[in-house]
């Protein structure tokens, strides 16, 4: 599957933060699988990794179960997310969106950087998994975290596009 298009809410972490969580917890950095898990049951809500790439060059699609590179082959920015629309029919209206309270907690155990960031990002790989460890992901699938109102095709418009630093 190609890089999709994505509308989330979520924190900004690096991979040295997540690393260092996979290293507290016992857990093996070479999937996103383990590490994900062990997050949502800290946090107590769905989360989806965002990975956007830097640039339209890159080629990778996005991963699903068994095609997940792990940590240490995300060379992009890593968002982890409570929301997560990558519907192809419409663009989710992210702006209003509260977090659950839950999600808030994610302060407490991994580093991030900054407050809630709500973005659109134009190619982004997407990793989540539920509690059996089959992806989320897939190819004209729901939206993971709340359901909101007020969708739109417009998000191009309403949302910061994603540029890296």
């Amino acid at each position: 599957m190609a890089p999709l298009s994505v509308s989330f809410v979520g924190y900004h972490t690096s991979r040295e933060a997540l690393n260092q969580y996979c290293k507290q917890h016992n857990i093996s950095a070479s999937n996103n699988r383990p590490l994900l898990q062990h997050l949502e049951s800290d946090v107590g809500v769905p989360l989806t990794l965002v990975s956007v790439e830097h640039s339209i060059a890159g080629s990778r699609g996005v991963a699903g179960a068994g095609n997940d590179p792990g940590l240490h082959n995300l060379p992009n920015e890593l968002y982890i997310s409570c929301f997560t629309d990558y519907n192809s029919q419409h663009e989710a209206n992210v702006e209003t969106l509260v977090p659950p309270k839950e999600f808030s907690h994610l302060k407490d155990v991994v580093q991030v950087d900054g407050d809630v960031k709500r973005l659109f990002a134009p190619r982004a790989e997407l990793f989540s998994y539920d509690a059996q460890g089959r992806s989320r992901i897939t190819e004209k699938g729901p939206n993971i975290g709340e359901e909101i109102e007020g969708s739109t095709s417009d998000a191009k418009a309403r949302f910061p596009e994603y540029v890296p630093d």
